[in-house]
């Protein structure tokens, strides 16, 4: 379900003269009574109770935050959190009024609440203003904008780790949020022609295989997601589930597809033999199961043939080109094969030495099968990282790496154009690599568009959006990577970053709060993320708490922006010192930032122009940070973004 952020920034509590009478289900609600009626029973309602009611129903299936709650039955005022548990708890019991239950208030977990009416008792929303399922409106950036904040900036050649696993591990407008379902939720209705791969079973004997049954896998889930209909589920939210007792009804619905498809793989010289089968989630029964026994050759064309059969058992017709598609970008060579999938888990490592076995597997991989595009696309993704996060200290290196990536990026698309991976990695490198935004951005469009069903991508193009000032595409990319990979942490944290861009402040700390809860911790970069929302509410001594949690150097950036907040400049210049020791000058986008909101313009400004010779990747936010408000007025601010043929805010 989506974030109700439309209404939560008003602080207006709701009029309830002003609100006509809504149905519910069988539920009459009459708001300017403060009445609910159904079949003949009749109940009074407290005016915050009925406020609460109405600021539910508005958000339709949409998470309604604590905060957004406060707003519309507190009028903003400051409220603890028995107050709230107390109404929503009254809220419940008006459902009962009805028989069955009118709807049902599920609590999301560190985030808000959400009103469901049970499938049959549609909402009779002719009387009720209810809001259409939109991420909420991004502002611009003001010219001068105050406040005490930073943002996760991205030093060339350190911390760029960040965007490794943002990117690689690595919404359309109508995204939804995901929430864990009850296996007693009776709201339980995953979109349709939507399925979850789990990790095939090594049946080989050998757990030194297990990459390659995990690689067939992790295949299959990008074949599936190329086409348009269906929705699929990323490859972290699917092998979460592997080697736990979950049922097949559990995995559903804590995923919220239709269907499920689980196997197994045996690999036996070259000899294979894969079993899959696919279930419906609600009925329990199976959809479609096959047995294949082939020489290791035919893998490809396995993949396809699963790929369709399972598209052809969600009811999904393969249009030609989409078929077609399928088998694009692959090779029908064994070893070549399981050289990729061998670099694919290596890239997964995410450290330095990695991403050179990484590069050695590709290139071995490429060797074999001159025609093997991912292969290329693979190798122009681990070039890159490792081109930015390496140790390499002069920019001549690095640029030289980054060149080589790029062909290797141009080889893939020109033998696969119609695979969404071979561009997302082409746009990467031009525009996080050599922060060529406006090409990335038209390379990520044209991934999007091939391959729609990808968190990854929809993640890159939510980042190279950004650099262009593209913010309501990127929150809505964002959002439906969220929707598409909903246990991934860094899909949570990737929505957070984009939605303090986007100047969504409350909703930028839910969704970081959402990536707490689903790995129990947060790493630096979030943390840092966190610490910044907090600054832009006002709140720097919280900044300053959560910030003081990590010794990295995404700590020590906060730290120098919330000390200066609160007054003690003294401790915020030796943050600043032990932050210009861990970075040196790849930091210079950071420092400019700090200086920024220091007050200090010239400084910021000179730390921006070395960022630009440095061709620091942090420069990709150039056009929405909302640290370097204070400064965009400034003639050499204009000067700087037309050095990066940014198009001007």
């Amino acid at each position: 379900m989506k974030y109700a952020a439309e209404r939560a920034r008003s602080h207006e509590a709701i009029d309830l003269a002003a609100v006509p009478d809504f149905v519910l289900g069988a539920l009459r609600v009459q708001p300017s009574m403060r009445r609910v009626s159904s079949g003949g029973r009749e109940e009074s309602v407290e005016p915050r109770v009925m406020q609460a009611l109405i600021a539910l129903a508005e958000a339709g299936e949409t998470v309604v935050s604590r905060d957004a709650l406060i707003d519309r039955c507190w009028g903003g005022r400051i409220v603890g959190d028995d107050a709230i548990n107390r109404c929503i708890a009254k809220v419940r019991r008006l459902a009962d009024i009805a028989e069955p239950p009118a709807f049902i208030v599920e609590t999301v977990s560190k985030v808000g609440y959400v009103l469901v009416v049970p499938a049959g008792a549609a909402v009779a929303s002719a009387a009720i203003d209810v809001l259409p399922p939109q991420p909420a409106e991004a502002s611009e950036a003001p010219s001068g904008h105050p406040g005490g904040q930073v943002r996760r900036w991205l030093p060339a050649g350190r911390g760029v780790q960040v965007a490794a696993v943002l990117i690689l591990v690595a919404v359309a407008a109508a995204a939804v949020m995901w929430r864990p379902a009850s296996p007693l939720d009776r709201s339980f209705n995953p979109p349709p022609h939507s399925v979850a791969i789990l990790a095939f079973a090594n049946m080989s004997g050998d757990p030194a295989q297990e990459y390659f049954s995990d690689g067939l896998s992790e295949e299959l889930i990008d074949l599936l997601s190329r086409v348009r209909p269906l929705h699929v589920v990323g490859r972290t939210s699917s092998f979460s589930f592997k080697g736990k007792p979950a049922t097949i009804g559990e995995i559903a619905r804590t995923l919220n597809v239709g269907a499920v498809l689980e196997g197994s793989v045996r690999r036996q010289g070259t000899k294979l033999r894969i079993i899959a089968e696919l279930n419906d989630a609600k009925t329990g029964y199976q959809l479609w199961s096959r047995a294949f026994d082939r020489d290791q050759g035919d893998l490809l064309h396995m993949q396809t043939e699963i790929a369709s059969d399972v598209s052809a058992a969600l009811e999904v017709t393969l249009l030609g080109d989409e078929a077609v598609k399928l088998a694009q970008g692959g090779t029908d060579n064994p070893t070549a094969f399981d050289e990729f999938l061998k670099g694919v888990r290596a890239v997964r490592e995410n450290t330095i030495e990695s991403y050179h076995a990484a590069i050695a597997y590709f290139d071995s991989a490429i060797r074999i099968d001159p025609g093997f595009a991912l292969a290329y696309s693979g190798r122009a993704n681990a070039e890159s990282f490792l081109a930015m996060i390496g140790p390499y200290s002069g920019t001549a290196e690095v640029h030289s790496m980054l060149v080589d990536a790029l062909a290797s990026a141009d080889r893939g698309v020109a033998l696969a154009p119609g695979v969404g991976e071979t561009h997302a990695a082409r746009g990467f490198v031009l525009s996080q690599g050599l922060l060529d935004f406006t090409g990335g951005f038209q390379e990520l469009t044209v991934a999007q568009a091939e391959t729609p069903g990808q968190a990854t991508i929809e993640m890159i193009y939510a980042n190279v959006a950004v650099s262009v000032g593209k913010v309501q595409e990127a929150v809505a990319a964002a959002y439906r990577a969220v929707t598409l990979d909903p246990l991934r942490q860094d899909t949570w944290g990737c929505l957070g970053f984009i939605l303090f861009e986007a100047r969504q402040y409350d909703a930028s700390i839910n969704a970081l709060q959402h990536a707490r809860s689903v790995a129990n911790i947060l790493p630096p970069q979030f943390l840092f993320e966190l610490g910044l929302g907090l600054l832009m509410q006002g709140k720097p001594e919280a900044a300053r708490q959560i910030c003081s949690t990590t010794s990295e150097w995404e700590g020590a950036a906060c730290l120098a922006v919330a000390y200066h907040a609160l007054g003690k400049k003294a401790e915020a210049s030796a943050e600043l010192a032990k932050l210009r020791a861990i970075l040196g000058d790849t930091g210079a986008y950071n420092y400019a930032c700090i200086y920024a909101q220091w007050g200090q313009p010239a400084d910021a400004l000179t730390w921006l122009k070395r960022a630009v010779e440095l061709k620091d990747p942090g420069l990709g936010d150039l056009m929405t940070d909302p640290t370097l408000d204070p400064i965009r007025g400034e003639p050499g601010f204009r000067d700087i973004q037309r050095s990066l043929s940014l198009p001007p805010k």
